[in-house]
């Protein structure tokens, strides 16, 4: 079960998405606090894996309150949930790594997506941090070549590296740090490894498909707030 905060200063709109979370059986523990300043107050005393909040509240509003939970080093999915659309909110919204900008009111159908989504970004969390040998089975020197006829072990811990890559740039890729070594030095391989095999098994460069999933998760943002 995760934990999932909800923060808006307005109860019902709270309870609403804590009452969608249950209908639909998500595994998610709902809790609820009315403004920035409680919701900061519970995460300094306990972990959340999802901060879904307004952004126009007393006190802290929801970007303001981003940010000082960043602050803490806190891994944690932000999703915005606001009756504005407003081009300038979506832009602080995606520098700061939010995930999702959704508009009051949302579909039932676009809240299912939307937490099947966050369901497999937290069950894939731990693993976007951790080594497995089975994978990075070896280094290579940075006059790297990829041999198209390797054994298909091989091919298939290739094909997983591959997949954790991608899985960390859509955790990041609002991050400005992101790149080749930051994914490299997260993968513990060598950069020239990781950019060969990148090009080899998705014919893209890994800058580019960066940029691709940037501009991907960017798009639907900029378009609601036209």
């Amino acid at each position: 079960m995760y934990k999932l905060l909800i923060v808006d200063d307005e109860e019902k709109e709270r309870s609403g998405i804590a009452g969608l979370v249950k209908k639909f059986a998500f595994p998610f523990e709902a809790s609820q606090a009315k403004n920035g300043m409680e919701a900061l107050e519970m995460i300094r005393k306990e972990s959340f894996d999802v901060l879904l909040t307004d952004i126009k509240m007393p006190l802290i509003n929801g970007l303001e309150l981003i940010k000082e939970v960043q602050k803490m080093s806190i891994w944690m999915i932000f999703i915005i949930y606001s009756a504005y659309a407003d081009f300038v909110y979506a832009q602080n919204a995606i520098s700061l790594g939010v995930i999702k900008y959704l508009l009051k009111p949302i579909s039932l159908a676009d809240f299912k997506q939307l937490f099947n989504e966050v369901e497999i970004l937290c069950l894939n969390k731990m693993d976007d941090y951790k080594t497995d040998l089975r994978e990075v089975f070896f280094e290579i020197s940075n006059d790297i070549s990829i041999d198209i006829s390797k054994k298909q072990t091989g091919d298939l811990n290739q094909n997983r590296l591959i997949k954790k890559a991608k899985k960390l740039i859509l955790v990041h890729h609002a991050d400005p740090n992101l790149s080749l070594s930051f994914l490299a030095e997260k993968l513990k391989i060598s950069a020239a490894y990781l950019s060969a095999l990148f090009k080899s098994e998705t014919n893209q460069n890994v800058s580019s498909y960066i940029t691709e999933i940037r501009f991907s998760r960017a798009k639907p943002i900029l378009l609601q707030s036209r």
